[in-house]
């Protein structure tokens, strides 16, 4: 059985690559190649549903990765994101406050995607931005999870990419 492309998931995997910690530029990190190769995509196609397939994708993940996290450590997701805000995780407030939002519910899903769409429209460059953003808040909570001795890079990931096929 072959299986499914996924953005998202091949976006995390990128996310985690050393290569991608070291890159200069957007165009030398492993996750800006996936962002890139998605955009290209849509330019080829006259559309933006692969970029913002990508960033949902991306935002979901970070938001279940979130509460996973949160659970195992017996906290609130609110209270993880604003342990890391605090921490100086280098990790930007828009970004956290968007994973924020994509765990209050239906209502906060909603106010998220209505966030991403303007910000594509408006600034299209700093949409790009948050995506990479998104992608390594989500490599660090994976890599939290397996410094905890909670789930391997490999099973997170798996479980992570079931949880957005569901």
């Amino acid at each position: 059985m072959t299986e499914l492309h996924d953005p998202a998931i091949e976006l995390l995997r990128a996310a985690l690559d050393p290569a991608h910690k070291h890159a200069r530029t957007r165009a030398e990190s492993p996750v800006g190649q996936v962002v890139f190769r998605e955009a290209q995509s849509d330019l080829a196609a006259g559309s933006a549903d692969n970029i913002q397939q990508l960033a949902a994708g991306v935002a979901i993940a970070a938001a279940l990765l979130t509460a996973w996290l949160a659970q195992e450590r017996d906290k609130q997701p609110e209270d993880l994101l604003t342990e890391v805000a605090r921490a100086g995780a280098g990790i930007p407030d828009s970004t956290l406050d968007l994973v924020k939002k994509m765990l209050a519910g239906p209502d906060g899903m909603e106010d998220a995607a209505q966030q991403l769409a303007r910000l594509f429209q408006d600034d299209e460059e700093g949409f790009y931005d948050l995506i990479l953003d998104l992608g390594d808040y989500a490599a660090a909570c994976i890599e939290m999870l397996e410094r905890l001795g909670i789930s391997g890079r490999e099973q997170a990931l798996n479980d992570i990419g079931d949880a957005l096929k569901a």
